[in-house]
């Protein structure tokens, strides 16, 4: 036995060891002298990522589940020891540890023993003793190591020579194993907080030796002082060296921080404006295999940033900590992150330690590398020489919850190569790649209980290996008030501050642009140039806006005196082509034909450098912004002498399913049609270059041409918004009158644009090709973002006949109308508003509804508006004919309540229907609450009940109003749970009802009873058509009798 040496595990693998308690007692002591113990390494925690996640053999066949995390494994020590701990002295002792199950634990006949579980803070006597046969738990430093002792049968072992001690204070976590385990001296060990539990197997050398030790141990204990709580391990003082990593982390990233991109002299926190964001809801609490593209814009609940920002202080992402932020290209989610690294740099942020930022483009750029869990942290967050020592990284490992992980543009990772969530052997010790240590953070086993924080453009659905997102957001970007806002703070200080506000406003077009983050900046750049060189006004296109910074980004990299040459410009083209074609996530130095181009194009700032290898060298660029990189894309479709009628035409729109990479491409279509029209002598030569071998004016004809035959074969009646919306765009980016003309002529007269995302430039295209038409127009807006603004351009137009559009934007328009404008305005937008027929979805609908209704009282009681309106009325409330209500279950009543209290405000009212497939529920409050207001929808024809757990009591008051209708023609209360007293409630007003035409009250509780009421009270209604009256618990055969004496009834 002696010879045997014990393995190197960690004593959580001793739990299920076979080894002799003997040798293991022994091992435990030689640990103690020589200072050695098995244990976990940070190597292998950094590696291992299913550490405590995996299931072994423990050498009996039987498998064993680790725990998924230290302090799970320390709960389920503390279950253990409070089940030992169980004061019961009235019961004679019994054999504890046999069995763990609740079903042994009962007794033959018995039930089980009413026991107050005690806690670990609930220390026993110091004396008390238990006895029992079976495997013991051993602790020190709150790390468990379990072993079975001697597998002598019970009978062998006499219970007066078996004695097991309790010294208890209590139970910690600790995160890892120790490197010691030892009997705790009581009168010298001053950590507290800690527990041992000595189970002491029989000794072979008789029981006195191991009473001996008892009764010492026993001794020891009563004459320890009283040692006073001290606080957890976790809020003892940190390693001086975790908190200078966490100031080295704040001063890089406050220096990386301070200023806003592409404009190296502006501080973040002057230019700065907080864009608005939507919270998306979804039915699916984790998100997975939701549409991350998809989404109702009434359904989105607006919040702002500082929401964002509040759920970080407050640690309220969710139960997994994950937040997701979603935006389109430019929208400012960059921005986003950079705000909140240079808030925590500050001191915001508090419950966070770390905050560790990655930009997932530069991480791409480590395929095929092999990097630790341990290196990927701190070779991306400071300096190589500000790297953390191992006390930084073992805190890190021990409070996960004091670290913020924010990935930037998740999209970049979706298809990392070795992007799994675990590793292929439980006990690698070697770097991993990057998409597998990445895997481990995202499934979190690695890290387990960190905040994490992702920002990506809109996909189909998450990525497969993101198991859960407890929050989703979207960028919504600036309001008209906050591009102001940022308008304002950019000029603030110059001379022209209120002019170029004013020029800016006197461009339409190119200031509904920025509402974009990333334009509203370019807007204000090339604005600033044009005041401080005199340009004169603002480009009336975006592709003049383009040209004209580009020119400008060009020109201050060239030499004093010299102009930016046309092979800079086509070499850049040439590069954004390729990256959208490719499926390399940026491009490098090899990608550029000479060092001066690359140098040139870092000058000038168009590119930006994105990653560096071990030795400093710059491995990737980036575009500093994806407009800039949209542009280029174009510009290349029309320099490529390769590509022509068909290869071109075939780019202008994005199909339905585009490629990954040309997600991004959203507004290379309007730069390809605003490019073959562009007119400028300064700037073609710079753009298309000087005539060669091949002219550059006849190519660029002939592609026009080819565009100008592709829009007039369009084939537009079948279009669906956003293609239509996309055509729209690129004719207006041409400014040729003709196409514009063709257009106004080839748009159908009703447009449906249900559900659509307007952005404000899409509103000013709209309202730019209605304007031009010679016709009338019935727009469809239900359900979109158009906003009451846009709402207001559209609907004022002459030949917008009637629209449809949110109740919300609706009211808020002719509240500012009432306030402001003029009679005719309003009376124009009130007398086109159509709302029939009118589906309530949601409680905002029913809101909506009711504020409509008061909008009406409004106008009704007043006698003119502030601004002379006289208008008395809606026509769309007093027309409205027909009402669906689908809220379901969850806001069913709720949402009921509130339309019952304006349904009399529609007297027109004929058909009312209440059944949906998510099953309403407004059960018999809600049938009674109807019952009350019954007597005023006189022109009601069809009122439909069904499945919405109504009952006798609720028929009973339905069927008391029910002869207040004298309209009525249909009533069903199909699949409800009305009885025999609700049927004979119905028979006795069924002659009264002289319009009721059909009657169905399938899949009730009716029985044979209260059918044959209903089929003799048939007889004195000759006006009846038809009654639907199968019921389960009606007999077939009783079914088919009383079809025999009333034609009428039918069983399906």
């Amino acid at each position: 036995m002696g010879s045997e040496v014990l393995p190197a595990k960690g004593y959580l693998d001793l739990l299920h060891s076979d080894l002799d308690p003997q040798l293991l007692y022994k091992n435990i002591e030689d640990d103690l002298t020589t200072g050695h113990a098995p244990d976990v390494g940070l190597e292998d925690q950094d590696n291992n990522l299913d550490l405590f996640y995996t299931v072994e053999n423990d050498g009996t066949g039987e498998e064993v589940c680790l725990c998924s995390n230290p302090g799970e494994a320390y709960e389920k020590i503390a279950e253990l020891a409070e089940y030992v701990l169980k004061d019961k002295p009235e019961e004679p002792v019994k054999d504890l540890f046999g069995s763990l199950n609740q079903d042994d634990a009962l007794t033959d006949g018995g039930s089980e023993p009413k026991t107050r579980r005690r806690s670990c803070s609930d220390a026993p006597e110091p004396k008390r003793q238990k006895v029992v046969h079976s495997p013991g738990l051993c602790s020190r430093n709150s790390s468990p190591a379990a072993f079975p002792l001697d597998a002598s049968p019970p009978e062998a072992i006499s219970l007066p020579n078996f004695h097991v001690q309790f010294s208890v204070t209590t139970i910690t976590p600790a995160g890892r194993l120790p490197k010691i385990f030892r009997p705790p001296d009581p009168a010298l060990d001053t950590e507290g907080f800690q527990m041992f539990l000595a189970f002491l197997p029989p000794s072979p050398l008789g029981p006195a030796v191991w009473d001996n030790n008892v009764y010492l141990v026993e001794e020891a204990i009563e004459q320890a002082p009283e040692i006073p709580p001290l606080p957890s391990e976790k809020a003892d003082k940190r390693p001086e060296s975790v908190d200078a990593f966490s100031r080295r982390l704040k001063t890089s990233l406050g220096e990386r921080c301070c200023f806003v991109p592409g404009e190296r002299d502006v501080l973040m926190d002057r230019l700065y404006v907080e864009a608005d964001l939507l919270r998306r809801h979804s039915e699916n609490r984790s998100w997975r295999n939701a549409d991350l593209r998809a989404g109702d814009p009434e359904e989105k609940e607006r919040t702002t940033v500082e929401s964002l920002f509040q759920m970080l202080e407050r640690n309220e992402l969710g139960a997994n900590k994950t937040a997701l932020v979603l935006g389109k290209a430019g929208m400012g989610k960059s921005l986003l992150v950079q705000k909140i690294c240079l808030d925590w740099s500050g001191g915001r942020f508090a419950q966070f330690d770390f905050v560790f930022r990655f930009d997932c483009r530069r991480l791409s750029l480590l395929q095929g590398k092999r990097y630790s869990l341990r290196q990927l942290l701190f070779a991306f967050s400071v300096d190589p020489q500000g790297g953390g020592d191992s006390n930084v990284y073992r805190y890190l490992l021990q409070n996960p919850d004091r670290v913020l992980l924010i990935f930037d543009g998740f999209e970049e990772l979706q298809d990392l190569e070795g992007f799994s969530p675990c590793s292929d052997s439980p006990t690698r010790k070697e770097p991993r790649g990057i998409g597998a240590v990445l895997g481990g953070l995202f499934q979190k086993k690695a890290l387990s209980g960190c905040a994490m924080l992702l920002t990506s453009r809109p996909r189909d659905k998450l990525h497969q290996y993101l198991p859960r997102v407890d929050k989703v957001l979207e960028v919504a970007g600036f309001s008209p008030q906050q591009a102001e806002a940022y308008l304002a703070g950019y000029f603030e200080g110059c001379s022209y501050c209120g002019d170029a506000l004013d020029r800016i406003k006197s461009s339409p077009y190119l200031s509904s642009y920025c509402y974009n983050p990333d334009l509203c900046r370019i807007v204000c750049l090339v604005c600033k140039s044009a005041f401080e060189t005199g340009d004169g006004a603002l480009p009336s296109s975006l592709t003049g806006l383009l040209v004209r910074f580009l020119l400008q980004k060009l020109g201050r990299a060239t030499d004093e005196g010299a102009s930016p040459k046309h092979g800079n410009v086509s070499t850049l083209a040439h590069i954004a082509w390729s990256l959208g074609q490719s499926q390399h996530p940026a491009p490098t130095s090899i990608w550029f034909p000479s060092i001066q181009a690359k140098e040139a194009a870092l000058r000038c700032g168009i590119m930006e450098p994105l990653a560096s290898s071990d030795d400093g060298e710059e491995c990737g660029y980036a575009f500093s912004s994806f407009v800039v990189e949209n542009f280029l894309a174009a510009l290349h479709l029309v320099l490529a002498k390769e590509i022509k009628d068909k290869r071109l035409t075939k780019h202008l729109w994005v199909p339905s399913k585009p490629k990954k990479s040309l997600c991004s491409w959203d507004l290379v279509p309007r730069f390809l049609a605003g490019l073959l029209f562009f007119r400028d002598d300064r700037s073609s030569s710079l753009l298309f270059g000087e005539e060669g071998e091949v002219d550059p004016e006849k190519m660029i004809a002939k592609k026009r041409n080819s565009l100008c035959r592709y829009i007039r074969k369009l084939e537009m009646e079948s279009f669906g918004p956003d293609k239509l919306l996309e055509v729209f765009h690129c004719v207006h980016e041409t400014e040729d009158p003709f196409l514009l003309q063709h257009l106004a002529l080839r748009v159908r007269p009703a447009l449906s644009f249900y559900g659509f995302p307007f952005t404000p430039p899409d509103v000013y295209i709209l309202h730019s090709v209605l304007r031009k038409a010679n016709k009338g127009f019935a727009l469809d807006l239900r359900r979109s973002s158009v906003g009451s603004e846009g709402l207001g351009r559209l609907v004022c137009l002459r030949n917008v006949t009637s629209f449809r559009a949110p109740l919300g934007d609706t009211v808020q328009l002719w509240e500012r109308l009432w306030e402001t404008a003029g009679d005719e305005r309003l009376r124009s937008a009130v007398e086109k508003f159509v709302i029939d027929p009118f589906k309530a979805q949601t409680v905002k609908d029913v809101d909506d509804l009711s504020a409509l209704v008061a909008m009406q009282e409004k106008m009704r009681c007043s006698e003119a508006g502030p601004s002379g309106c006289d208008v008395r009325g809606i026509p769309a409330v007093a027309d409205l004919r027909h009402l669906e209500f689908a809220l379901g279950p969850a806001c069913g009543l709720k949402g009921f309540k509130k339309l019952v209290e304006i349904l009399g405000a529609f007297p027109a009212l004929r058909h009312l229907d209440l059944d949906s497939q998510k099953e309403n529920e407004i059960g018999d409050e809600g049938a009674a609450a109807l019952s009350n207001v019954l007597p005023g929808l006189r022109s009601l024809e069809m009122l439909n009940l069904s499945q919405n757990k109504i009952t006798n009591l609720g028929a009973e008051k339905l069927a008391n109003a029910l002869p207040s209708l004298p309209s009525l023609k249909t009533l069903s209360v199909y699949n409800n749970s009305i009885g025999d007293a609700g049927a004979e409630d119905f028979a006795k007003v069924l002659p009264e009802l002289t319009s009721l035409r059909v009657l169905n009250v399938q899949c009730n509780k009716i029985t044979a009873a209260g059918a044959q009421r209903l089929t003799d009270s048939l007889r004195k209604c000759p006006h009846i058509q038809s009654v639907a009256l199968w019921n389960p618990k009606i007999p077939h055969g009783i079914l088919k009798h009383l079809r025999q004496l009333d034609s009428r009834i039918r069983s399906l």
